[in-house]
Protein backbone atom coordinates (compact mmCIF):
# COMPACT_ATOMS: atom_id res chain seq x y z
CA UNK A 1 0.00 0.00 0.00
CA UNK A 2 2.95 2.74 0.59
CA UNK A 3 4.17 2.08 -2.51
CA UNK A 4 1.15 2.74 -4.90
CA UNK A 5 -0.22 5.93 -2.69
CA UNK A 6 3.44 7.03 -2.74
CA UNK A 7 2.59 6.55 -6.71
CA UNK A 8 -0.48 7.98 -6.40
CA UNK A 9 1.22 11.21 -4.40
CA UNK A 10 4.37 11.67 -7.20
CA UNK A 11 1.52 11.78 -10.27
CA UNK A 12 -0.53 14.64 -8.23
CA UNK A 13 2.82 16.52 -7.86
CA UNK A 14 4.25 15.71 -11.51
CA UNK A 15 6.76 13.60 -10.62
CA UNK A 16 5.76 10.34 -12.50
CA UNK A 17 3.81 10.38 -15.49
CA UNK A 18 0.77 7.75 -15.26
CA UNK A 19 0.79 4.63 -17.83
CA UNK A 20 -0.72 5.39 -20.74
CA UNK A 21 -0.95 1.92 -22.50
CA UNK A 22 -4.14 2.19 -24.39
CA UNK A 23 -6.58 -0.87 -24.22
CA UNK A 24 -6.11 -1.99 -27.46
CA UNK A 25 -2.84 -2.52 -26.89
CA UNK A 26 -2.92 -4.70 -24.08
CA UNK A 27 -5.45 -6.54 -25.86
CA UNK A 28 -2.78 -7.51 -28.22
CA UNK A 29 -0.82 -8.88 -25.43
CA UNK A 30 0.05 -12.49 -25.46
CA UNK A 31 -2.39 -14.24 -23.50
CA UNK A 32 -0.83 -14.90 -19.76
CA UNK A 33 1.53 -11.71 -20.27
CA UNK A 34 1.35 -10.06 -17.42
CA UNK A 35 1.30 -6.15 -18.08
CA UNK A 36 -0.04 -3.02 -15.55
CA UNK A 37 -3.62 -1.18 -16.22
CA UNK A 38 -4.48 1.95 -14.39
CA UNK A 39 -7.72 1.88 -12.52
CA UNK A 40 -8.74 5.01 -10.69
CA UNK A 41 -4.92 6.83 -10.97
CA UNK A 42 -3.24 3.40 -9.50
CA UNK A 43 -1.50 0.77 -11.28
CA UNK A 44 -2.80 -3.19 -11.31
CA UNK A 45 -1.29 -5.83 -12.63
CA UNK A 46 -3.27 -7.93 -15.21
CA UNK A 47 -3.18 -10.78 -17.68
CA UNK A 48 -4.90 -11.00 -21.04
CA UNK A 49 -7.04 -13.86 -20.52
CA UNK A 50 -9.35 -15.28 -23.39
CA UNK A 51 -12.10 -14.16 -21.41
CA UNK A 52 -10.81 -10.73 -21.60
CA UNK A 53 -8.64 -8.48 -19.34
CA UNK A 54 -8.18 -9.41 -15.74
CA UNK A 55 -6.51 -7.65 -12.69
CA UNK A 56 -4.56 -10.62 -11.28
CA UNK A 57 -3.40 -10.69 -7.26
CA UNK A 58 -0.05 -12.72 -7.47
CA UNK A 59 -0.46 -15.36 -9.98
CA UNK A 60 -4.42 -15.58 -9.45
CA UNK A 61 -6.75 -13.96 -11.88
CA UNK A 62 -9.29 -11.84 -10.45
CA UNK A 63 -12.78 -13.54 -10.84
CA UNK A 64 -15.62 -11.03 -12.35
CA UNK A 65 -18.14 -12.70 -10.47
CA UNK A 66 -16.52 -12.81 -7.13
CA UNK A 67 -16.08 -8.97 -7.68
CA UNK A 68 -19.81 -8.86 -8.19
CA UNK A 69 -20.95 -11.00 -5.33
CA UNK A 70 -17.76 -8.62 -3.41
CA UNK A 71 -20.23 -5.42 -4.86
CA UNK A 72 -23.60 -7.02 -4.30
CA UNK A 73 -22.47 -7.97 -0.59
CA UNK A 74 -21.90 -4.07 -0.26
CA UNK A 75 -24.49 -2.10 -2.00
CA UNK A 76 -27.56 -4.93 -1.59
CA UNK A 77 -30.48 -4.08 -3.64
CA UNK A 78 -28.89 -0.58 -4.94
CA UNK A 79 -26.39 -2.57 -7.01
CA UNK A 80 -28.13 -1.98 -9.85
CA UNK A 81 -29.01 1.35 -9.46
CA UNK A 82 -25.86 2.93 -8.37
CA UNK A 83 -24.52 0.77 -11.75
CA UNK A 84 -26.28 2.15 -14.25
CA UNK A 85 -25.31 6.06 -12.51
CA UNK A 86 -21.57 5.41 -12.56
CA UNK A 87 -21.88 4.08 -16.12
CA UNK A 88 -23.95 7.45 -16.96
CA UNK A 89 -21.29 9.39 -14.92
CA UNK A 90 -18.48 7.88 -16.51
CA UNK A 91 -19.69 8.25 -20.44
CA UNK A 92 -19.74 11.78 -19.35
CA UNK A 93 -16.31 12.08 -19.24
CA UNK A 94 -13.00 11.96 -21.64
CA UNK A 95 -11.50 8.57 -20.94
CA UNK A 96 -8.20 11.06 -19.25
CA UNK A 97 -10.30 13.33 -17.53
CA UNK A 98 -12.02 10.03 -16.13
CA UNK A 99 -8.75 8.72 -14.98
CA UNK A 100 -7.79 11.88 -13.18
CA UNK A 101 -11.30 12.43 -11.63
CA UNK A 102 -12.16 8.29 -11.02
CA UNK A 103 -10.65 7.95 -7.35
CA UNK A 104 -12.45 11.23 -6.12
CA UNK A 105 -15.94 10.29 -7.74
CA UNK A 106 -15.19 6.43 -5.88
CA UNK A 107 -15.13 7.93 -2.59
CA UNK A 108 -18.05 9.78 -3.34
CA UNK A 109 -20.29 6.55 -4.71
CA UNK A 110 -18.87 4.21 -1.81
CA UNK A 111 -21.44 2.89 0.60
CA UNK A 112 -20.67 4.25 4.15
CA UNK A 113 -19.58 1.84 6.70
CA UNK A 114 -20.28 2.92 10.39
CA UNK A 115 -17.20 3.21 12.11
CA UNK A 116 -16.27 0.12 13.84
CA UNK A 117 -18.42 -2.57 11.61
CA UNK A 118 -16.47 -4.30 9.22
CA UNK A 119 -16.37 -3.92 5.62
Amino acid sequence: MAGLNAQSKGRRLGIFKPHEEKPTKAREKERGEEFWIEVCGRPVPAKNTDEGIRAVHGNQEIDPEGVRRYLEGKFGEDLGVVREAMQRLAKSFKPKELGEAAFGLYERFRPAIPEGVKG
